[in-house]
């Protein structure tokens, strides 16, 4: 399988969606602004800005100019990185040891803002454990099988989704944890919490308190690996295909088709 050209192909449609609803002209970030990216992405744009992650460092273009990206900042982050999530003005960066928060400025340059030890969140955090947030609170997924072609193991059994408080950024601490079965990439969007758990399907939570994620409902009709949802697209990755859903009554799930890759 190939998850990770999977959700390429997603964040493909995703764009050319986005043009078609004039999203990718706004170049402003606006306090709930967040990137059209999957909890497992290393690049992603905020406004008229194209940020990406390396192993080491992370890279600022402005692509005003979309058929002329500009590298206007590029600087070290750490050792190690695995994926990079964008929320209300934050870069969330995930490295193998670290998680790294950074400012972007009025200019679009990101600057640090903290760097937290994993052994702060608990020990257990492996490069393959997606973290996203919003609002002041940021999500983790935890578990013991690797099915994304990441290179992360365990040698004891956990699969939980952690809340963490971040409205300090610089002092993150837990909130809550809920026991799942084989959690991997999520996603957020209307108050609702979307995590996916491979061939378990897919689990809906209610974020009214976000520090507490109430469970709504399993979809079982998918077997997904990372989600990706803007303006009521929904499209999940799975190992060789891409299920498309809509929203129907009372946020209730729709599945449109299954895509064969």
């Amino acid at each position: 399988m190939n998850i990770q050209k999977n959700l390429f192909i997603c964040l493909m449609a995703l764009s050319f969606y986005a043009c078609d609803t004039n999203f990718a002209g706004n170049s402003e970030i606006g306090s709930n602004d967040s990137s059209i990216a999957g909890s497992y992405s290393t690049m992603l744009t905020v406004g008229n800005k194209l940020y990406t992650v390396s192993k080491e460092e992370l890279s600022t273009f402005d692509i005003s100019e979309k058929t002329k990206p500009k590298l206007i900042d590029q600087k070290m982050v750490g050792f190690q990185i695995e994926n990079l999530y964008h929320n209300n003005g934050l870069l969330f960066i995930g490295s193998q040891t670290t998680l790294y928060i950074y400012a972007i400025d009025n200019q679009g340059i990101p600057n640090r803002k903290s760097a937290t030890e994993y052994f702060s969140f608990g020990s257990e955090i492996e490069p393959c454990d997606p973290v996203i947030a919003n609002d002041g609170y940021a999500y983790a997924t935890l578990s013991s099988r690797n099915e994304t072609g990441g290179p992360c193991s365990r040698t004891f059994e956990i699969n939980e989704l952690r809340t963490y408080n971040v409205i300090n950024p610089e002092q993150p601490f837990l909130e809550s944890t809920i026991e799942m079965k084989n959690p991997k990439g999520l996603s957020i969007d209307r108050d609702r919490l979307y995590v996916c758990e491979g061939e378990h399907g897919m689990k809906i939570f209610d974020l009214s308190q976000k520090n507490i994620p109430a469970l709504i409902t399993t979809v079982n009709t998918c077997q997904c690996y990372d989600i990706i949802i803007h303006n009521g697209l929904i499209l999940a990755v799975g190992k060789k295909e891409i299920y498309q859903f809509q929203y129907g009554e009372n946020q209730s799930l729709i599945q449109l088709k299954t895509i064969l890759l």
